[in-house]
């Protein structure tokens, strides 16, 4: 760790290609035992993950967190042709330096929505020794019901002409921050296909029996993102880890969502259960 002290530092390292990523490092006192990767959503920078990797570094884990290429901090890294694949590789280069880093007898991943798929996708189950996901699906509409369904399918339908027209898809289309257009038309087929692909088409899903050890998939009842069956579906990829469900019931008046475990606010009581989960994947 060397002269690495306080939480919310930023730390800059390189892909096997040499691609530049923005992290930010929150190391925890007990770093050298148990640390924790946090994969981002699909056009979320990784500033929405402050709240919980503090709270897990307060905790004692070595955290790290990131923006894929062409996100946020990351976004001088991209370009136009950038896809899930090199998200993918941003993964296992941030498992990677996590290791490196820390040097922790656990490493975990938190995976939450897309990069929970990335986590399969990307084979870089082989890379951690646990992994939580939170509200990560296997998208395909058909898993969705109602409005849910119809916002799937129209996203599918309407994001990728744009990107491709503009080159990105702009924050103003609705994902909050500018996403590369190849990442996005890669997103959209994963669901109209119903199959996880590298981008020449090859099917990826052989990369999620990488993943070997314990996984603890979540699913949040009022996510109208991430239906209980399309997290169960994409849970049922990883098909040689030791795989447990939970879900998640928000407390009366309270709305959790799909971003509500990450937020400032989120209660005391999901930040604790995330904090039991994390110690139970540790210790297994």
């Amino acid at each position: 760790m060397g002269s690495v002290l306080r939480p919310g530092h930023e730390h800059a390292f390189k892909t096997d290609f040499g691609r530049v990523l923005h992290g930010t490092l929150y190391p925890g006192e007990a770093a050298g035992e148990r640390a924790v990767v946090l994969l981002g959503a699909l056009a979320a920078p990784q500033r929405y993950l402050r709240h919980v990797a503090r709270d897990l570094a307060a905790a004692g884990y070595g955290v790290l967190t990131f923006d894929y290429r062409g996100i946020g901090a990351s976004r001088l890294s991209g370009d136009p042709r950038t896809n899930l694949d090199d998200w993918g590789e941003d993964v296992r280069a941030a498992l990677a330096e996590a290791r490196a880093l820390f040097s922790p007898r656990r490493l975990l991943a938190l995976g939450h929505s897309l990069g929970g798929m990335l986590l399969g996708h990307s084979g870089a189950g082989e890379c951690v020794d646990g992994a939580l996901l939170v509200g990560a699906t296997h998208a395909r509409p058909a898993h969705y019901g109602g409005v849910a369904r119809l916002k799937v399918e129209a996203a599918y339908r309407i994001l990728p002409p744009l990107a491709r027209a503009l080159g990105e898809l702009p924050g103003w289309a609705g994902l909050r921050t500018p996403v590369p257009r190849d990442a996005i038309v890669q997103w959209s087929r994963w669901g109209k296909r119903g199959r996880f692909e590298r981008w020449n088409g090859a099917s990826s899903e052989g990369a999620f029996a990488s993943l070997r050890g314990p996984l603890l998939g979540v699913a949040v009842s009022d996510d109208a993102d991430a239906p209980v069956a399309a997290v169960d579906a994409l849970l049922g990829k990883f098909r040689r880890a030791g795989v447990r469900r939970e879900r998640l019931e928000p407390r009366p008046g309270e709305r959790i969502g799909h971003f509500g475990l990450f937020r400032a606010d989120a209660p005391v009581w999901l930040r604790r259960r995330l904090r039991a989960w994390l110690a139970e994947l540790a210790e297994s």
